[in-house]
């Protein structure tokens, strides 16, 4: 596929630089047509990475660095030229024809082309799960979102569907789509047994759509229906797929950053349940992990649409250590961080089921600041009662002030 210059030119103009770049870097003015901050890509304490606005293009003279805008996402996110411009162009609010790309090799316009077919696979996927949960309001993934309260058109809005009891439904599905088998495979929908047999990946489970950044469907989570599923897994997740890195990932982050943007807050939640309890009550700027611990590739993703972010995990004893753990993710980044206490001891889900909108913005503006969280944890940690214990708690909060 093949995107035009006048696209790419189009996104070019409409991406500036200093905007782009200063999501990353910590950026001050350098005279009338130009910033400077500390480069990226190389450990400096002087800045030598200069931004010209004139001519919308960046440059190290410490590493050597340079480029346009397109460049930098490439070498500070590792992305394809062909992800860097999706990526823009979602930013900026471009379509990009489908029939279109503009590719250096062969085998990048190979490459592109693969993942392509994926995400084209992972979407007529999703259409197929929607369908059947809405073609089936009695099953028992549609009679689960009642007693949670999630109406139809939530469901809808986030891509939530059901996957039927069956070997081979997103089989044949997928087959008539004109896609095979072993594309089916690489997508990580289908799977192929140690004797060749090829069937389903998901079956008699809640399915979440998972998208990228750009909002392409690369893969799913699937809740089981069973008080005890047969292979033990309450979800399973799409495995590493070309195009699914979990950790890279984030649910409903193309549903959540323009609100990211307009409330400049990210709601950071455990599960896909507490992040639609966030939108559903205003707060259309919640993403959540995909049911692993959150990593510094999501935090550095978070960090490129705000520098207020607020932490949204349960009360319980893992959910403290995923604060704190995420605490050491997200600090060095500078951003301002905070944590959001739920009354109770409840969930986001919860909260909202019981109390509603009022409930939960009244959480979010009676968010702690993230220190408030690291003494609390103390008292569990060493015994505040001795000098000894006095010390490895100053040691113990130091750590992070650092």
């Amino acid at each position: 596929m093949a995107i035009s210059k006048t696209v790419i030119e189009d996104i070019r103009a409409r991406c500036d630089i200093v905007d782009v770049i200063g999501s990353f870097v910590q950026l001050k003015r350098s005279g009338s047509g130009s910033f400077k901050g500390l480069c990226p890509f190389h450990n400096e304490k002087t800045p030598s990475f200069h931004v010209d606005v004139a001519r919308q293009s960046y440059h190290c003279f410490g590493c050597g660095k340079g480029g346009d805008v397109f460049r930098f996402l490439m070498d500070k996110e590792g992305l394809t030229f062909y992800d860097a411009v999706q990526m823009l162009a979602s930013r900026a609010g471009v379509i990009i024809p489908e029939e279109s790309f503009q590719g250096d090799e062969a085998g990048a316009r190979e490459r592109a082309g693969e993942k392509e077919r994926l995400f084209r696979l992972n979407e007529a996927a999703s259409e197929f799960f929607c369908r059947w949960l809405r073609d089936n309001p009695e099953s028992e993934a549609a009679q689960y979102l009642a007693r949670r309260g999630i109406p139809a058109d939530v469901a809808a809005k986030f891509r939530i569907g059901a996957a039927p009891d069956g070997w081979d439904n997103l089989l044949r599905h997928i087959r008539s789509k004109g896609f095979k088998d072993d594309e089916g495979v690489t997508a990580g929908v289908l799977h192929r047994s140690e004797g060749g047999r090829v069937f389903d990946q998901f079956r008699n489970r809640l399915v979440f759509s998972i998208f990228n950044e750009t909002g392409r469907g690369v893969g799913f989570s699937a809740r089981s229906l069973e008080a005890k599923p047969q292979d033990g897994r309450k979800y399973i997740n799409t495995p590493e797929t070309p195009v699914f890195r979990k950790g890279m990932l984030l649910y409903a982050l193309p549903l959540a950053r323009e609100g990211m943007v307009k409330r400049k807050l990210a709601i950071l939640c455990e599960g896909q349940l507490d992040t639609i309890a966030f939108h559903r009550a205003g707060f259309e700027c919640a993403v959540a992990p995909l049911g692993t611990a959150f990593t510094p590739e999501q935090a550095r993703v978070l960090k490129r649409y705000t520098n207020h972010i607020a932490l949204a995990f349960d009360a319980d004893g893992a959910g403290q250590k995923a604060v704190l753990r995420a605490a050491e993710i997200l600090l060095p980044l500078s951003v301002e961080l905070k944590v959001i206490r739920i009354p109770g001891g409840k969930d986001p889900d919860e909260l909202f089921a019981s109390g509603g909108a009022e409930a939960v913005a009244a959480a979010v503006d009676n968010a702690v600041p993230w220190l408030r969280i690291v003494i609390d944890s103390l008292a569990d940690k060493v015994d505040l009662a001795t000098p000894v214990g006095k010390g490895e708690a100053a040691a113990f909060v130091a750590n992070y002030l650092k």
